[in-house]
């Protein structure tokens, strides 16, 4: 092969093969990690333990994430991307309440989230006593997203005001996590985004002001 052909841009078949396969890495990387903290606890798994089991070596691992601490990170991220992505696609649009909606909808809808998964996120969080310090910045930027929507629905009158819409927002977001528990716990037989919607609209209900 020349020198020229090596050097020359892949085309664009090849690029997206590559990212598909980074992807792939990166998400095994960090299901392993997560059944691992679950299993063993946060503090006491280490990144051997996690290349180990997820059959990369510890080179591939640091590729993806700096330290332990930023696999905790990457769920919340990425909802966050694609929450922003929703956004600037003109997604979340309407009135306050269809946008609220509209927030837990698109959250409700990560397409590789599994009970299994949903499982291990939870006990990943309840086993690592720090998890609001390092796992928690993703989460108060949804709450942010939907603090903003609240109070704008407070202020032109179609939420009620009684409590503050940052107090609102975590409650709003409360519902995702609250349709996250039910649906991986068996509770229920429906797909995770009814739930979510579900639990929205009675929250919604209750916010509402009547006309």
């Amino acid at each position: 092969m020349s020198e020229e052909a090596r050097n020359s841009p892949r085309p664009p078949a090849a690029q997206g093969r590559r990212e598909r396969k980074a992807q792939e890495t990166r998400d095994r990387i960090f299901r392993e990690a997560i059944a691992l903290f679950a299993e063993r606890g946060f503090e006491t798994v280490t990144i051997e333990q996690i290349t180990d089991r997820a059959d990369v070596g510890k080179g591939t691992f640091f590729n993806y994430f700096q330290n332990k601490e930023a696999v905790l990170t990457y769920f919340g991220g990425i909802q966050l991307e694609r929450l922003q992505q929703s956004m600037d696609a003109g997604e979340v649009e309407g009135t306050p309440r269809e946008q609220v909606r509209r927030v837990l909808e698109i959250l409700a809808s990560y397409p590789e989230m599994t009970p299994e998964l949903a499982r291990a996120l939870f006990m990943s969080a309840l086993n690592f006593n720090r998890f609001r310090e390092i796992g928690g910045q993703p989460i108060w930027h949804i709450e942010g997203v939907l603090g903003k929507i609240i109070s704008e629905g407070q202020e032109t009158g179609v939420f009620r005001t009684r409590s503050s819409g940052d107090e609102v927002a975590v409650f709003t977001l409360g519902l995702y996590f609250l349709a996250l528990l039910t649906w991986c716990t068996g509770f229920t037989d429906k797909p995770l985004v009814e739930v979510a919607c579900c639990y929205a609209d009675l929250a919604l209900e209750g916010l509402a002001i009547e006309p």
